[in-house]
């Protein structure tokens, strides 16, 4: 049963998943116009010259997204808790164990401040050793960490999915939707070809089911 204690939650979150379904296409957008470099020193010069456009190129609106993310699976545990309260609190934890592990892998600001003290750099030792320093942020920025964020929230979302089937808060589209964006999400995107493939696929449906899930929270 829906309260209306929780109006509150559901109305933010409703404005968060339709600012997180804005995000896709300007995250597109920038991939495009400005795509990310091709290796540490070319995002060191990035980030010293447009320091924005380089902390875009490192995910930072998709760390915006990891984080509403999260809210959004506190409205769904909160309205699938009184038919499914095991599953969702499964899904709910997993989700934001996710999140914690992604944000231990955004390296943004790091490589921002070590952009700085390249360019500061007086010897090539320096410079290389700073380099090295970039390399080892980027190989882990998709790493095991982004590997595993990847995977919880899409194991989250199919759990999430599959409790909304049944129960009567959510329509069944929106459960189905939901669905087979977490399953395009059990591959990350750091696995190659068929990685990105899915990560790209994943797009369409989960715009469609965060446009259906904002005008629902909504309604609640």
């Amino acid at each position: 049963m829906i309260t209306s204690s929780w109006t509150g939650l559901y109305k933010s979150a409703a404005i968060i998943a339709w600012i997180t379904l804005g995000l896709i296409p300007v995250q597109i957008a920038i991939f495009i116009v400005w795509p990310p470099p091709s290796d540490v020193s070319e995002f060191f010069i990035v980030l010293k010259n447009t320091p924005l456009i380089g902390l875009l190129n490192l995910d930072l609106l998709y760390s915006l997204t990891v984080l509403f993310m999260g809210y959004l699976y506190l409205a769904f545990f909160v309205a699938l808790k009184d038919t499914h309260k095991s599953l969702s609190l499964i899904a709910l934890t997993l989700g934001l164990i996710g999140v914690a592990i992604y944000f231990n892998s955004h390296v943004s600001f790091e490589m921002l401040s070590l952009s700085k003290q390249y360019s500061l750099a007086e010897s090539g030792n320096e410079r290389i050793m700073f380099l090295t320093s970039g390399k080892v942020m980027l190989t882990k920025y998709k790493g095991t960490s982004f590997g595993a964020y990847y995977i919880l929230n899409g194991i989250s979302l199919v759990l999430f999915s599959i409790a909304m089937l049944t129960a009567e808060v959510f329509s069944k589209r929106i459960a189905l939707t939901g669905l087979v964006s977490g399953i395009l999400m059990l591959i990350p995107t750091t696995v190659g070809l068929l990685g990105m493939i899915f990560g790209l696929t994943s797009l369409i449906p989960t715009s469609i089911w965060l446009f259906m899930v904002a005008k629902k929270l909504n309604q609640l």
